[in-house]
């Protein structure tokens, strides 16, 4: 008798049917209009070939699976789908160029930050077994996904950036160190998880950070915006300055306490590199 899967985003209730389509019908159906994808898979630019040696290119977008009950289908396609449907497709067909409103905006933050989460879900699966075997999910246990259907506003630890990306060969300008977990002072620890994706125009992130705050270096040079807790006002994100997808490093640092501060700067990259336990006593790495 095959094992009845739980639903990964409200963790009670039996998934049904195949599950969610983390990318919706209707947005593969959109962009397979437009022709097959124009590279093969790779990946740190390392192409990824099948078991005859030969780079793995198909005609389609990669279908993923997400093993998901009745009740929080519908109430992720009330939510999120529906919101953003027009625009993300608008957008996504144009090359993510196209002016739109705050609440606009604001529903496109929300329809990546439910796509992302649940790529980096590791119940997420690829219709590609090679691709399915390669695909980036998140390393320590998932993000709590609860808030996505019952009414719950974005979490203020939950973050999402997008900039104007292009898939190119580049160095990092900035390197962010995102630690492993957090040491919250209400005596609990609390983990972090990144998921970052380029296609051509676009470079979208989504960080989970309890306790701790980011402070991202594209978006004080007014090159990169948040959409789920502060979207522009109007805006067309083509009219941005292009970077390359790779602009924005991620890197996994060590436990930190509560009220750290990620950014670019030195001190706060090796502190996290490193790790520390208390806002009193930080390690003073030499050289700065």
């Amino acid at each position: 008798m095959a094992q009845v899967e739980i639903c990964a985003v409200c963790g009670n209730n039996p998934a049904t049917g195949q599950g969610e389509h983390v990318w919706p019908q209707w947005f593969l159906k959109a962009m397979d209009a437009l022709g097959p994808p124009k590279k093969p898979w790779a990946v740190n630019s390392i192409p990824v070939v099948n078991k005859r040696g030969v780079p793995i290119h198909h005609s389609q977008r990669q279908r993923v699976l997400l093993p998901v009950c009745r009740t929080c289908n519908g109430e992720l396609n009330k939510r999120f789908e529906m919101p953003a449907r027009e625009v993300v497709k608008e957008l996504a067909t144009n090359g993510w160029s196209g002016e739109f409103n705050q609440a606009e905006w604001h529903s496109v933050g929300m329809w990546w930050a439910k796509v992302l989460l649940m790529l980096g879900h590791p119940k997420a699966r690829l219709g590609d077994r090679r691709l399915n075997d390669i695909a980036i999910r998140f390393d320590n246990p998932p993000h709590d996904y609860r808030w996505m259907v019952d009414g719950s506003s974005p979490p203020v630890d939950l973050s999402l950036w997008v900039f104007r990306g292009a898939i190119e060969d580049s160095e990092s300008e900035f390197t962010m160190v995102l630690p492993d977990s957090v040491a919250m002072r209400s005596g609990s620890t609390a983990l972090c998880h990144e998921l970052s994706l380029v296609t051509e125009g676009l470079c979208v992130t989504v960080v989970s950070h309890p306790g701790v705050s980011i402070d991202h270096p594209l978006v004080n040079r007014q090159d990169a915006w948040e959409l789920l807790h502060n979207p522009p006002q109007r805006g067309d994100l083509s009219k941005l300055r292009s970077l390359p997808g790779k602009a924005v490093s991620w890197m996994r640092g060590e436990k930190v306490p509560e009220g750290h501060s990620v950014g670019p700067d030195q001190f706060s990259r090796l502190t996290a590199m490193i790790g520390y336990e208390s806002d009193d006593v930080l390690p003073e790495p030499e050289g700065i």
